[in-house]
């Protein structure tokens, strides 16, 4: 069986809402990881975890600009889109994202293809 997590964040509700957090968080940034997201949505389940995580992104992963609080706000942001099972819609909107990054759409179309195929799996809620 399937692990079930707890949200934690506030839920988006619908695509204005989703269309907003994205462009807040930049379309590059949530085409390009989201798949390392869901991937390590683990690491999220406490705040010593999440921390730890961020520290582990900041520092080996992340390539673009900003402190490590602007990065903690984009990573809640793709949390948000996960909880709120939004992830499919998110990378709908990054493939049609006027300047977007080639990288991350490409990524985007990856994760759906993988979503689709169920090599990929979205984490599980309690309702």
């Amino acid at each position: 069986m399937a692990k079930k997590y707890t949200r934690k964040l506030e839920p988006i509700t619908g695509l204005e809402q989703l269309a907003a957090a994205i462009e807040g968080a930049g379309a590059s940034f949530i085409g390009m990881y989201m798949a390392e997201f869901v991937e390590s949505f683990d690491c999220f389940d406490t705040k010593d975890k999440k921390n730890q995580y961020m520290d582990y992104f900041y520092n080996d992963c992340f390539t673009g600009q900003g402190t490590k609080k602007d990065l903690q706000g984009k990573i809640n942001t793709a949390i948000r889109i996960i909880e709120s099972g939004l992830v499919e819609e998110a990378m709908e909107y990054v493939i049609s994202a006027a300047g977007c990054e080639v990288e991350a759409k490409d990524a985007a179309r990856a994760l759906l293809e993988s979503l689709a195929s169920g090599a990929t799996a979205l984490p599980e809620f309690h309702k």
